[in-house]
């Protein structure tokens, strides 16, 4: 692919980005001196992109290898990343995201990453679930399991946050912030989670990546991904069929389609952690996003990989 015929930088909009360490934040991009601004938490910054007319998307020194793309099939979703607290770290962007809470409802496979600490230690870990929002905003999460209203989950509520987005509420406590952005049948859902009031004594933060879950259709989401990762790496990977092939490994790898769950896919790495293969689990979305997770709830292991078709 190549995109020295057509721009991929945009800079009509503010974008809304979540980290997978549940930080929040917003960037906004000029064409002219090709640069990315961003505000997440305290942190503030200015980085000016290279681009990448092979893999269409955007490099930049301060922030490492970690890159910037937009999503032709959608230019207000995008990867990105800042420096925040002197360390560099991966976004998922969304532009102009849903305010009404009816356009949110849905049921959503995430991909999870959360990082808990507990007495000074943390733990990090990455799971699938999947989630159910009604016209109202009420939500329930099944982690590990295709939606059930028995499963046993969390539940609370979508709330209007006045400055974009959602509130993800839960027991009458504020757990995250939710950004939607829907079309007329596909949507795609990201959080960032920050809760300190489940458990007493523990903060839980962390990213959720979701889409509705569509039947996976092979072929229907084919072509090459730009995406980050919470290790502060980035890879291309190219989805063909029912093949998916990083640009780090020699060869690709097998995909099977709607498993554990409809609409999710089973990557078959054939790594393992701590010595038990352990396969990734995956969603894409026509809307041009794309997730995977190492599908483990191990100590330190918690692994996100996300980003967008340019």
């Amino acid at each position: 692919m190549s995109c020295t015929s057509s721009p991929v930088l945009t800079s009509a909009s503010t974008f809304y980005g979540v980290t997978p360490e549940g930080g929040v934040g917003t960037w906004t991009f000029d064409t002219a001196s090709l640069t990315s601004n961003y505000v997440v938490g305290a942190s503030t910054g200015s980085t000016a992109l290279t681009l990448d007319a092979a893999s269409c998307s955007y490099t930049s020194a301060s922030t490492g290898v970690l890159r910037t793309a937009f999503a032709s099939a959608n230019m207000d979703l995008a990867v990105s990343a800042a420096t925040v607290a002197g360390v560099n770290t991966a976004a998922l962007l969304m532009a102009s995201p849903e305010t009404v809470l009816a356009n949110a409802a849905g049921t959503y496979n995430l991909m999870i990453v959360e990082n808990q600490l507990t007495g000074g230690i943390t733990t990090r870990t990455s799971t699938f679930a999947t989630l159910q929002v009604d016209v109202a905003g009420a939500w329930s999460l099944c982690r590990g399991v295709a939606y059930s209203p028995t499963c046993g989950g969390s539940t609370g509520s979508f709330v209007t946050n006045a400055g974009g987005g959602f509130n993800l509420v839960s027991g009458g406590n504020t757990l995250g912030r939710v950004f939607v952005k829907a079309t007329v049948a596909k949507k795609v859902l990201t959080v960032a989670l920050n809760d300190t009031t489940t458990v007493p004594g523990t903060t839980v933060s962390g990213m959720w990546v979701g889409a509705t879950n569509d039947i996976f259709v092979s072929g229907a989401s084919d072509g090459v991904y730009v995406t980050n990762t919470n290790e502060q790496s980035t890879s291309l990977h190219t989805l063909a069929g029912l093949t998916l092939k990083p640009n780090a490994r020699p060869t690709a790898v097998t995909v099977v389609p709607n498993q554990p769950v409809q609409g999710a896919f089973e990557i078959v790495t054939g790594d393992t952690v701590a010595g038990v293969m352990v396969n990734d689990v995956g969603i894409v979305s026509s809307l041009g996003i794309y997730a995977d997770v190492t599908k483990s709830n191990s100590t330190s292991t918690g692994f996100i990989r996300f980003g967008v078709k340019p």
